[in-house]
């Protein structure tokens, strides 16, 4: 479950397994669990794509979301996760697939923005492709 303020909340079962607050966060956006990369896939109000992995995202956490608001508003980055990689799209993205390519035998993350299509490469967020609408 997301929240409008960048709060991540898992549930499994109707129990709760665990509560992370996203830094810099302002708007929500697409969000997607890549099974293959084992991470979470998240387009920020920055127009940039992040990938978190969702192990670590559960490591860091300590399920306080109002002192995790406070350590990132006090400029703490300790308090502050960092995601696994970054792409800049360069506009908001609408919707987020992920999308097995068979000739290379890899997956792809699937963007669609605004204006324009883009392909990631979903284990580091390399542009591999992108097609104005």
């Amino acid at each position: 479950m997301q929240s409008v303020d960048g709060a991540l909340i898992f549930i499994d079962d109707e129990s709760i397994l665990f509560k992370i607050q996203l830094p810099d966060y302002l708007v929500p956006g697409p969000m997607l669990y890549s099974a293959n990369a084992g991470s979470i896939i998240i387009a920020n109000s920055n127009l940039e794509v992040e990938c978190y992995n969702y192990q670590s995202m559960k490591a860091f956490t300590n399920n306080d979301i109002d002192g995790q608001k406070e350590g990132q508003a006090a400029g703490e980055k300790k308090s502050a996760l960092q995601p696994t990689w970054t792409a800049n799209i360069g506009e908001q993205a609408r919707e987020m697939r992920v999308h097995f390519n068979r000739y290379l035998q890899s997956a792809d993350l699937v963007v669609l923005g605004e204006q324009s299509f883009f392909i990631l490469n979903e284990h580091g967020g390399k542009l591999r492709y992108q097609k104005r609408l």
